[in-house]
């Protein structure tokens, strides 16, 4: 019974810091972003340089837990790792829970999304499991050998780090978020309740929270931080609707006028440069982009920069590089969202995302060979994210699929050759 429950529990942890490493580790941007809001929140906003760094130790740390405790290998370390773990992590999740700062966890990124306390009861499970393996580490299952595990384990994680750095520099592999190629931001943010909608931004500076109206948004160079946004019926009432796939989206431009509905509705094709800083954007294919502006200028075609409302920022992007298009605004979060490069392309036509990209994988002369209407580049461009996920899943399972069936054939026939001596 002890050992049955043990090796439950072994491949309930294991597993689940595998998976929770893995959704991570190929969006470590969006993990980055999820610890500054935890930030935030805790009033420690001091550690927000460091955003990314942590972010790369927690999504490899959890792999690399995960990985040794599911094929239970050096069982006297990462038994007490994982329960060092649940021990920090399931009060904090308590707290999460009581006190909602923020609106997830993130724990498993944005492919699965979790309340507050369903998170906080998954950990509580995982704190259990994790007691049991550490009490009965003896008695956990081995599931390979040593040598073949030394060999497995710097396959997953080169495969984890190669997730990471793509995540990182370029996109990732896989897109769990909404604002995907085919999806109509329009009907995505559909809302049910027919009362007039309003949104008020939520902020926070050295510990402070306030809330902003759209038009009135603060300087997030002074300090301040985006939490989250409401939506907020005309009598002032919080909207009770089911969550839609998209919970806010707005566009002002530079007179702070609402312009979403223009840039949602408009059947002409819409080139968004994507930055949700300006002072952190790469500008090593300005070339490309001032190529593609004068593109769209040829065509007839929407070109904006979609951007933090800071004047400083943008007059500045402006000074550097003669930027002439216009520049709409919007809030980080939003930003971070829609694309994790910084900058990045993004190409809509009446609220529907036909396609988006970091400019390092943008073929600026093949986009800009022929009009969009005479080009696949003008319809739809899936992500194919259902054959990815198979894919993933077939590359991180092969060596095991290939060696398991071996190694048991193998210790069949030495005992069954040692039966008949």
């Amino acid at each position: 019974m002890k050992r049955a429950l043990t090796i439950i529990s072994q491949f309930v942890v294991g597993l689940t810091f595998v998976f929770s490493g893995i959704v991570k580790c190929i969006d470590p941007l969006g993990t980055s972003i999820k610890l500054h809001d935890y930030f935030v929140a805790l009033n420690l906003t001091w550690l927000d340089d460091w955003t990314m760094f942590f972010a790369w130790c927690l999504c490899l740390g959890e792999f690399i837990i995960g990985l040794n405790v599911a094929f239970g290998r050096n069982r006297h370390v990462f038994t007490y790792v994982a329960l060092l773990f649940m021990l920090v992590f399931t009060p904090l999740t308590l707290y999460l829970a009581l006190e909602n700062p923020v609106s997830d966890c993130g724990c498993f990124g944005d492919a699965v999304v979790l309340t507050n306390w369903q998170t906080f009861w998954k950990n509580v499970v995982l704190l259990v499991c994790s007691i049991i393996i550490c009490v009965y580490r003896e008695k956990i299952y081995q599931s390979t050998k040593h040598d073949f595990f030394t060999i497995l384990f710097y396959y997953e994680l080169a495969i984890a780090t190669v997730l990471c750095y793509l995540g990182t520099n370029r996109l990732p592999l896989i897109d769990f978020r909404p604002y995907r190629a085919g999806v109509n931001i329009v009907e995505a943010m559909g809302n049910p309740v027919q009362d007039e909608v309003t949104y008020v931004c939520v902020y926070a500076k050295d510990g402070e929270m306030r809330e902003f109206a759209l038009d009135n948004l603060p300087d997030e160079s002074e300090g301040w931080s985006f939490v989250e946004t409401k939506e907020m019926t005309a009598g002032g009432g919080k909207v009770s609707a089911s969550e839609p796939l998209i919970k806010d989206f707005f566009i002002f431009d530079e007179a702070n006028n609402d312009i979403t509905a223009d840039i949602l509705s408009d059947a002409n094709y819409t080139f968004l440069l994507i930055s949700p800083s300006l002072a952190n954007a790469d500008e090593k294919y300005l070339d490309r982009i001032e190529n593609l502006y004068e593109y769209c200028k040829e065509q007839d075609y929407n070109f904006h920069c979609i951007t933090l409302n800071d004047s400083t920022q943008v007059n500045h992007w402006r000074y550097r590089t003669g930027a002439e298009y216009d520049f709409i605004y919007s809030d980080a979060t939003i930003l971070e969202t829609m694309i994790r490069s910084n900058p990045g392309i993004m190409l809509l036509r009446e609220g529907s995302i036909l396609w988006k990209t970091c400019l390092d994988d943008m073929d600026i002369e093949l986009l800009t060979s022929a009009k969009l209407s005479e080009q696949s580049s003008g319809e739809i461009v899936e992500d194919g994210k259902k054959n990815k996920v198979f894919w993933l899943i077939v590359l991180m399972l092969a060596p095991i699929l290939l060696y398991l069936p071996f190694e048991k054939s193998f210790i069949y026939y030495r005992k069954h050759k040692n039966k008949k001596k």
